[in-house]
């Protein structure tokens, strides 16, 4: 099934967490928290080989960035009906002079 599943029917189900103060969890909290769905049980990880392991052992389901649920091709992706969680990425770099390369590519992605 490739059908978009809501958050409502997911809370249900235990479910694979990070540590507050993670950027997947707070993302992952604000969609629920939209979708006026609770999270029942819960599992919570510092790592995704774990949170891959319950999945694939038939114990939770999780919520991941589609970039990092790619890293486990053995295991099953939906996407998300509704309220889906928007990760914002940002780009850090050291103050002052950069060298030539990172100039560069700060260039390409402005």
């Amino acid at each position: 099934h490739d059908e978009p599943v809501r958050l409502s029917s997911v809370a249900r189900r235990p479910f694979v967490d990070f540590p507050a103060g993670w950027a997947v969890r707070e993302e992952v909290d604000r969609a629920f928290h939209a979708a006026k769905a609770t999270r029942g049980r819960r599992f919570e990880v510092n790592d995704l080989l774990t949170a891959a392991d319950l999945i694939e052992h038939g114990l939770a389901v999780s919520v991941l960035p589609r970039s990092l649920a790619a890293r486990f091709p053995r295991l099953h992706t939906r996407p998300i009906a509704a309220h889906v969680p928007r990760w914002r990425v940002t780009l850090i770099h050291r103050k002052g002079d950069l060298p030539p390369q990172v100039r560069a590519f700060l260039g390409l992605i402005h």
